[in-house]
């Protein structure tokens, strides 16, 4: 234990997390603007009943919870999968032929795949062939249907189209899940390391997930660090350990 008193501290650097109590890999969660321990504790208050004016008798104090915040700004699939407590999937790319889509027109005829490479466009007896950029616009979406499209109003068409290889997220598809997390990085006061250990931490869904902003965006996480009773012996901590340099 150093005496030393000059301790100033600001710290950098990277995290890392797995599902608690699996010996998954460990996989970084990426480039975080804030990484944050908050304890909170919880007073037991007992006043003085033995003389008018009353005041404090004793009181206790006990932590009550200690949470973990991360601003997390690389939106990887893994890490929105856990704001939202989804499933994700890597969709192989593909051909699909005589997809059935409801045309309207001046309006979006949503198709399944993303940004899809479309072939054709015929009616749903299969005897018309419609024009691209005349009666539709191919758009990452699916068809945007022209205000003078040939297209008949509110009828289905057929399309046919390919698509390139992406990932898909449902969400809210999962519980909560209890994660193992370790930070490791550097007080640029003094250039020395410290390291946290996190046993066991069970995720909040993200506050926000921003699709349109005028900065880069973040995947704000929270998550409550819980009780490992794994960890036991005299002085051993069932919730998180902080090593510094």
């Amino acid at each position: 234990m150093s005496n030393n008193t000059y301790a100033p501290f600001i710290g950098s650097g990277r995290i890392w997390a797995r599902k608690a109590g699996t010996n998954d890999a460990m996989i970084e969660i990426g480039n975080c603007s804030k990484v944050e321990i908050q304890v909170k504790d919880k007073k037991i208050d007992l006043q003085d009943f033995t003389k008018a004016g009353g005041g404090k008798y004793a009181q206790i104090v006990r932590i009550d919870s200690a949470m973990i915040s991360l601003n997390v700004h690389d939106l990887t699939d893994r890490n929105i999968r856990m704001g939202i407590f989804g499933s994700d999937s890597i969709i192989a790319n593909g051909t699909v032929t005589d997809e059935v889509v409801r045309c309207y027109k001046g309006a979006l005829a949503p198709i399944k795949h993303l940004s899809p490479v479309i072939t054709s466009v015929k009616s749903s007896d299969g005897l018309t062939t419609y024009a691209a950029d005349t009666d539709y616009q191919a758009h990452a979406g699916g068809l945007l249907i022209t205000s003078d499209s040939t297209i008949p109003d509110a009828t289905d068409v057929k399309v046919t189209y390919t698509y390139a290889g992406h990932s898909k997220i449902e969400a809210m598809t999962n519980a909560s899940i209890i994660l193992q997390m370790r930070f490791v990085g550097v007080n640029e006061a003094d250039g020395k390391s410290v390291m946290v250990d996190i046993h066991r931490a069970q995720l909040s869904a993200t506050k926000a997930l921003s699709l349109i902003s005028d900065k880069f965006a973040e995947l704000a996480l929270d998550a409550e660090i819980l009780k490992d009773p794994a960890k036991t012996g005299d002085g051993i901590s069932q919730f998180f350990v902080l090593q510094m340099g």
